[in-house]
């Protein structure tokens, strides 16, 4: 296995998780907005630190640092928005698996933009990875709820494809990880703190096992972030979006041993076909 298929699929695995954590923050008085400040702020920390570390130069010319900023915005921030919203009409296992239409738009995207060529084996598993998702969303499967959240969850698909497709298509992709993690975070909290103070949505944990689990969702995103963004630089951003197609499957079992959300036989039939996809395109 590549290196960078391992980094996207180690990443993926924690993104199925971090959508039950954020619903439990949010579920104890935690803002989303305050939720993704606080990852943000994480990321930019660590960003910083290892800038220092490497001896970088974290300060970027305005243009190459406002681009950064859309591809942050974009990933890291309406993204996580979009997514958690959705958690409030439909099951947060459901939400994740619609969010993952993405690697299909990043595949129709890159042939678009990019002109790169779609074999037989990319179409297939463009075709298993909707089927499987259909088989996991409809009301047999782990799906139900408001046509509002499906909505919510797939408009956060067409915002992380850009993420996905950002560095390649505003030429940012040379700039070194942590230099581009400061400019894409830093965006973040500037605009979520301002979002925050003015929304009233800026709220601290009330005991220590909030405060934990704060740390521990902050320290879980910065971590499958910067894997994520490793593994788009590795293999490519169709290669990547595929190969984080575990983590609908992470997602909807994490949401089923939380909250008892449903998984039925129809729900495995779509895990299976979300795997087959990955095979498939790994083959293409």
């Amino acid at each position: 296995m590549k290196k960078g298929t391992l980094f996207c699929i180690i990443a993926a695995v924690g993104f199925g998780i971090l959508p039950t954590i954020q619903n439990e923050l949010i579920l104890h008085g935690i803002p989303r907005v305050s939720c993704i400040l606080y990852s943000n702020a994480c990321m930019l920390a660590g960003g910083l630190a290892a800038c220092r570390q490497k001896g970088l130069r974290a300060a970027l010319p305005a243009g190459e640092a406002l681009r950064l900023g859309v591809i942050g915005l974009m990933g890291m921030g309406l993204t996580p928005l979009l997514l958690t919203g959705a958690f409030a009409y439909i099951p947060v296992g459901t939400a994740t698996v619609i969010h993952f239409l993405y690697p299909t738009v990043v595949t129709v995207g890159s042939a678009v933009l990019f002109r790169n060529r779609m074999g037989p084996a990319a179409l297939a598993a463009i075709a298993l990875s909707i089927a499987g998702m259909a088989c996991i969303s409809l009301p047999g499967g782990a799906g139900g709820g408001s046509g509002t959240g499906y909505l919510l969850a797939l408009a956060s698909s067409f915002t992380y494809a850009f993420y996905i497709m950002g560095p390649a298509l505003l030429g940012t992709g040379e700039l070194p990880l942590p230099v581009s993690l400061v400019s894409m975070a830093g965006g973040n909290v500037v605009i979520f703190l301002t979002a925050a103070l003015c929304t009233g949505g800026l709220a601290l944990p009330d005991s220590l096992g909030m405060w934990l689990l704060v740390l521990c969702y902050c320290g879980m995103m910065a971590g499958c972030y910067a894997l994520l963004s490793c593994g788009i630089r590795l293999i490519g951003p169709v290669d990547a979006s595929f190969s984080t197609l575990v983590e609908p499957v992470t997602s909807v079992v994490c949401s089923t041993m939380v909250y008892g959300d449903p998984l039925t036989a129809l729900s495995l039939l779509g895990f299976g076909l979300i795997f087959g996809s990955v095979w498939l395109n790994g083959r293409g």
